[in-house]
């Protein structure tokens, strides 16, 4: 294989994506850094190492934010909405695939795209105004609901790609052996589709945690906060004068989405590329 060479073109490009690498870094590497040191260490030398390495941020932030309920909400609007996504999304993505003689096929897999371009913080009265109306304001199945209503074009448009490359004889030798069509789907479709599936089950697992705007708006009571609500309160009202506490924090907040990234991101770019850009 020809080695590239260094042309000015390229080493400029270089240059801008390593800038960029670095600025996405820093903030995460400066937030770890300040967790592990005291205040007035952190009002010295705000850029600097730790003179004296310290663990107290950790445990006053766990204990005093209390870190153990807003991950247990967040882990159950999770569950709820992942659920309800992945379930209806894959049954309408199937849909749109298999049955290729359906009358505007296109046009609802279209509509979904639209969908795609129409983002949860530009509806946001109107979310807040039905979820009043049905009672739901400031409960986790009605914030599960709106982010599965908000994740579901992205699933279909992703796993009807997917479905589109199964080849239509599997479905019919499936017919043949007496499959009907939930067997269809359940037994040959879904095990086939388990790269997508998965790949569109952790990127939805990552908005839906990471998500703030909608879960500040339509959450009242502290007990019910979900993990960026809850840190951001913590943040203004406990740890106004703590910076380090409020770093460790941060920290806290972001491992579960670290972790997801480092342990998946093959299986995302996997999933990516086996289905969502085929059909």
């Amino acid at each position: 294989m020809a080695q590239r060479k260094w042309t000015p073109t390229r080493v400029v490009a270089l240059i801008v994506l390593w800038l960029f690498v670095m600025m996405g870094i820093f903030p995460l590497l400066w937030m770890l850094v300040s967790s592990f040191k005291t205040n007035m260490d952190f009002l010295l030398k705000p850029f600097g190492l730790p003179t004296h390495v310290t663990f107290e941020n950790y445990r006053v932030a766990w204990r005093t934010g209390s870190f153990p309920r807003y991950f247990t909400n967040s882990g159950i609007v999770a569950l709820m909405s992942l659920v309800l996504m992945i379930g209806t999304g894959a049954m309408v993505a199937f849909a749109l695939a298999r049955y290729r003689s359906v009358r505007y096929r296109n046009r609802i897999l279209f509509f979904f795209v639209i969908g795609q371009m129409i983002s949860g913080q530009v509806i946001i009265i109107s979310i807040y105004l039905v979820l009043n109306r049905l009672g739901l304001l400031d409960k986790a199945l009605g914030l599960a609901l709106v982010y599965a209503a908000s994740g579901l074009p992205f699933v279909v448009f992703m796993l009807s790609g997917f479905f589109k490359t199964i080849p239509y004889e599997l479905y019919e030798a499936g017919m043949i052996d007496g499959y009907n069509e939930w067997r269809i789907f359940a037994n040959i479709a879904v095990p086939l589709a388990r790269p997508s599936i998965a790949t569109a089950l952790i990127i939805q697992f990552l908005y839906v945690w990471n998500e703030f705007t909608i879960a500040y708006i339509t959450t009242r009571t502290p007990t019910n906060y979900t993990v960026p609500v809850g840190i951001y309160m913590t943040v203004n009202d406990v740890y106004s004068t703590s910076y380090t506490a409020a770093c460790a924090g941060l920290v806290i907040t972001a491992v579960p989405t670290l972790l997801v990234y480092a342990l998946f991101q093959k299986q995302i770019v996997y999933g990516i590329s086996s289905g969502a850009v085929k059909g």
